[in-house]
């Protein structure tokens, strides 16, 4: 069993997590006690043995598992077979002291970035208003594209390669072909083709 499943099942052995089951065909939740769930546990396969590792493909397991039991409630319940579920809030707040206390990367915060901000992010927007409302098509003139983006900034010019950038991940993000450009290759200067 791996270190998080481990931590996890002795949190819950430990009372520090409720441990609930539910049944195939009742809306209700039923508590385990706290006095079988290290025994409902280990029949259901936490730490896996070999003659438990099977259930680890089943949704929900057999009620047989609990036979002979006193857990109360759940084997009364007519159910054929339960699922072990723990109360959301409860399991967040335990995953979120755990990772705090083991330094585990659970949704860590982004590191800030040095420097401006993205202009693509800004005018990816503006490019897309531009496209969708007809002011721009495909087949127009790169130029009048890159003159009604710069019209919309006032004093913030961008450049073209700033827009085609947009465009290019406009198109990335829908498949829409009106965002689809070719991009300008550089022509060679003539000096370039003349060998000394």
């Amino acid at each position: 069993m791996d270190l998080p499943l481990t931590k996890l099942v002795t949190a819950i052995r430990s009372d520090d997590i409720s441990l609930f089951a539910m049944t195939e065909n009742s809306a209700r939740i039923f508590a385990i006690p706290q006095n079988i769930v290290a025994e409902v546990l280990a029949r259901a396969g936490f730490p896996s043995t070999i003659a438990t590792v099977y259930l680890r493909f089943l949704d929900m397991m057999p009620m047989t598992l609990l036979r002979d039991l006193h857990g109360g409630e759940l084997q009364r319940s007519g159910g054929k077979t339960f699922a072990l579920i723990l109360k959301e809030r409860e399991f967040e707040n335990w995953l979120g002291h755990v990772a705090r206390q083991d330094r585990w990367p659970v949704d860590k915060k982004a590191r800030r970035t040095v420097g401006r901000p993205d202009r693509v992010s800004a005018v990816k927007p503006l490019v897309k208003l531009l496209v969708e409302s007809g002011k721009w098509r495909g087949g127009n003139p790169f130029k009048q594209l890159t003159s009604l983006v710069n019209a919309k900034l006032k004093d913030q010019e961008v450049s073209r390669g700033t827009i085609e950038s947009a465009l290019t991940q406009l198109y990335a993000e829908t498949r829409d072909l009106r965002y689809r450009h070719k991009k300008r290759r550089r022509r060679a200067s003539p000096m370039a083709n003349k060998r000394p």
